[in-house]
């Protein structure tokens, strides 16, 4: 399956060598990371055209070509802040990006860049949330939006094969007793995420408009199985690239 990077869509609508790819990325992302201190690669970021496509412009600046783009930079928040992205040429060549083109002389860069607005998502209030709801396990909200969360469960050591199974189990039980009540509606739950030496459990879940109320009961129930002392943390929010290895 195709891993969905920030920059897929642009790479998508512009075809261009992966070098090429790769080099945009890597400048755009270094700069994004000096400039508002955020990495851009992290799983919680996607630019967008501003509107259905993307549209390169050229320009002269100071004597030289320049290559634009506008486009909507969105962030864990799901929030578009305009941005422009840029390219030249260190050696005068043409700008347009093909699927041959060399990655070579090219250097990409913001022309406009949200620092400000990008640095600051405004997340979600779960102040009192936290105060109704204990568990027997610290758990971190990170939240930007609703409904769809990353629900994943960090061992303290590492989960057996059993207690994974056991919140798989405790997951989906949860939230089928959430649905047969009838009054809100729990949408959706993947297949869990695992990584190999089994310290985490992470399940993307659409809560629908039961929201942070099914949200308590689904960690609840996780908490109160035979595989909850196993759990050393948990985490709600948004899905990220590190969370694979995370530790407790």
């Amino acid at each position: 399956m195709a891993t969905f990077e920030w920059h897929t869509v642009l790479v998508t609508q512009i075809p261009m060598a992966p070098a090429v790819a790769a080099k945009l990325s890597h400048q755009l992302v270094s700069q994004a990371r000096a400039l508002a201190g955020v990495a851009l690669d992290d799983g919680g970021y996607a630019l967008a055209p501003p509107d259905r496509a993307f549209s390169v412009q050229y320009s002269r600046v100071d004597g030289a070509t320049i290559a634009a783009i506008d486009a909507d930079l969105v962030g864990p928040d799901a929030v578009g802040h305009p941005a422009v992205l840029a390219w030249r040429s260190t050696a005068g060549a043409d700008l347009e990006l093909t699927p041959q083109r060399s990655a070579s002389d090219l250097e990409f860069f913001w022309l406009t860049f949200p620092a400000a607005e990008i640095a600051r998502p405004k997340r979600i209030d779960t102040g009192d949330w936290l105060v109704r709801n204990r568990f027997g396990f610290d758990v971190d909200l990170e939240l930007y939006t609703l409904p769809d969360i990353w629900l994943r469960f960090t061992a303290r050591t590492a989960f057996t094969p059993e207690e994974v199974t056991n919140i798989a189990s405790a997951i989906g039980a949860a939230i089928a007793a959430w649905n047969r009540r009838g009054q809100t509606l729990v949408h959706y739950c993947s297949e869990p995420e695992i990584p190999t030496d089994r310290r985490t459990v992470a399940n993307h879940i659409d809560l629908g408009s039961a929201q942070l109320d099914a949200l308590a009961e689904i960690i609840r129930a996780v908490d109160a199985s035979s595989a909850g002392a196993a759990v050393g943390r948990c985490y709600v929010g948004r899905h990220k690239k590190e969370q694979a290895t995370a530790q407790p």
